[in-house]
C-alpha cells in the first residue's frame, strides 16, 4: 500500500488536508495528517508549537 503524509499549517489548510485525505484513500493509499496541535482532532496526527521542523525531518526520514 502506498502511504502519504499531508501537512497543515492553518486551520484552512487542514479543512483541504482532511478532504484530500478523503478522496486519496478512495485510491487506495495511506494517509497521515500532521496538524497543528491546536487543530488536530482525536485520531489525527500533530506537532506541538515549536516541534515543525523536527517533525518534518522525522517524516522525510520515515518516508
Amino acid at each position: 500500500m502506498k502511504s502519504l503524509a499531508v501537512i497543515a499549517l492553518t486551520q484552512g489548510g487542514a479543512s483541504t488536508a482532511r478532504s484530500l485525505k478523503s478522496r486519496v484513500k478512495k485510491q487506495g493509499y495511506k494517509v497521515d495528517l500532521v496538524l497543528p496541535q491546536r487543530l488536530a482532532r482525536d485520531d489525527e496526527n500533530y506537532y506541538s508549537r515549536g516541534a515543525f521542523t523536527a517533525t518534518i525531518h522525522h517524516l522525510f526520514k520515515k518516508i
